[in-house]
């Protein structure tokens, strides 16, 4: 699984490396749990393809998070960027007894200020029993 999950994200890459300028960048989530988030930003004119990595630090369980989101700006604060986001999530849960993964969707918005941004998203993991709530990320881009 991990094979894939990293040929994807490998594949992801060299696609969009086309749309331009690439910038990475690094951040802490908040979404039921701390976690650390490792992110690229496809710059491609009037919108961004921001693919991102996401492990969350839990007692006894492994949760990593793979997700891309499409940026669109709306507005412009003092010159740094306002937008809107939405995108699909990939949720990876696994413990020494079991291992689960899902989808997910997402749909939020963010500021850009100099290389410090800041987001909030609704975040939804379709399966039974699971519910959405609200994830909090900042960090700063390269």
């Amino acid at each position: 699984m991990k094979k894939k999950i990293f040929t994807l994200l490998a594949f992801s890459m060299i696609t969009f490396a086309s749309f331009g300028q690439i910038n990475f960048g690094v951040g802490a989530t908040y979404f039921n749990d701390l976690g650390v988030q490792a992110r690229a930003a496809f710059d491609a004119g009037s919108f961004e393809v921001v693919p991102k990595a996401t492990y969350f630090f839990t007692k006894g369980v492994t949760v990593l998070e793979i997700d891309a989101d499409v940026h669109f700006n709306v507005a412009e604060i003092a010159e740094n960027p306002v937008y809107v986001l939405g995108g699909l999530g990939y949720h990876i849960l696994s413990s020494s007894f079991a291992s689960t993964s899902n989808l997910g969707i997402n749909a939020g918005a963010g500021v850009r200020i100099s290389n410090i941004f800041v987001e909030v998203k609704y975040a939804k993991i379709l399966c039974e029993n699971c519910g959405g709530d609200i994830a909090f990320t900042g960090g700063y881009m390269f």
